[in-house]
C-alpha cells in the first residue's frame, strides 16, 4: 500500500476501496480486475484511489490481506466456539470450512486459481502465525496427550502442506479423488504426524 491511513476517514476510505475491490473481483474476475473500475464501485474518484494504491497489484495484495484475516478470524471462532472438541473434530470443522470458502466464494475462488501469479506471501505469513498461535494455545491445554516440542517447525509443516495441497487440489479440474477423501486424507496426515512426534518427545523425555 502506497499510504498507511491514519485518520478514520482515511481508515474509511481504505476500507471502502478494498470492500469495492471485491465487489470488482466478484463481478469481473482478476483478469478483469482495473483501478477504474474500483474507483467506480467505491464511487471514489481514480485520483483518490491513487493516494493509498499504486496500481491493481496493491489492490489485490490488500484484498489477499482482507480475506485472510477474515478466514483466521472464522477459524478462531470454530476453536473458541468447541473449547472441548478433540483435535479431530477441530481439525474436520477447519478443513470443511478452507473448501466451502475456496469452492462457494467468488474471490477466495479466484484467489486460489491465480495462486501463482499473486502477491500471497504476506498471507501465507498470517496463516502461518495463526496457526502457529492457535496450536500453541490448544496443545497447552493437551499438553499431556500431546507434549510437543518445536511447535513453529511442526506448525510450518502442516500449515504449508495443507494449504498448497489444498489450491492444487481446488486447480485440478479433473479431480481423480473426493472432496470427502480430500479432507479424510488431510486430516489423517496431519493427526498422525502430530502423534508420531508426540511419541518421539515421550521416548526422548524417557532417556536417562
Amino acid at each position: 500500500m502506497k499510504k498507511k491511513p491514519v485518520q478514520q476517514r482515511s481508515q474509511a476510505m481504505v476500507a471502502n476501496i478494498v470492500n469495492a475491490t471485491y465487489e470488482a473481483v466478484t463481478r469481473y474476475g482478476i483478469e478483469g480486475l482495473t483501478t477504474a473500475k474500483v474507483a467506480e464501485l467505491a464511487d471514489v474518484s481514480i485520483g483518490s484511489l491513487y493516494q493509498y494504491f499504486r496500481n491493481k497489484q496493491e489492490l489485490i495484495a490488500a484484498l489477499i490481506e482482507h480475506n485472510t484475516e477474515q478466514m483466521i478470524h472464522d477459524l478462531q471462532q470454530i476453536v473458541t466456539a468447541n473449547p472441548h472438541a478433540s483435535l479431530d473434530d477441530i481439525l474436520n470443522r477447519a478443513l470443511r470450512h478452507g473448501f466451502q470458502l475456496f469452492r462457494e466464494d467468488k474471490v477466495c475462488f479466484e484467489i486460489v486459481k491465480n495462486w501463482l501469479s499473486l502477491p500471497v506471501q504476506e498471507a501465507i505469513d498470517l496463516i502461518y502465525d495463526a496457526g502457529t498461535e492457535f496450536g500453541r494455545i490448544f496443545f497447552l491445554q493437551h499438553a499431556q496427550d500431546y507434549p510437543l516440542t518445536d511447535l513453529h517447525v511442526k506448525s510450518f509443516i502442516i500449515i504449508n502442506s495443507t494449504l498448497f495441497t489444498m489450491i492444487r487440489y481446488m486447480n485440478n479440474r479433473h479431480k481423480l479423488i473426493s472432496e470427502e477423501q480430500m479432507i479424510d486424507g488431510l486430516q489423517q496426515m496431519i493427526i498422525s504426524y502430530i502423534q508420531s512426534s508426540a511419541q518421539q518427545s515421550m521416548d526422548i523425555a524417557k532417556q536417562p
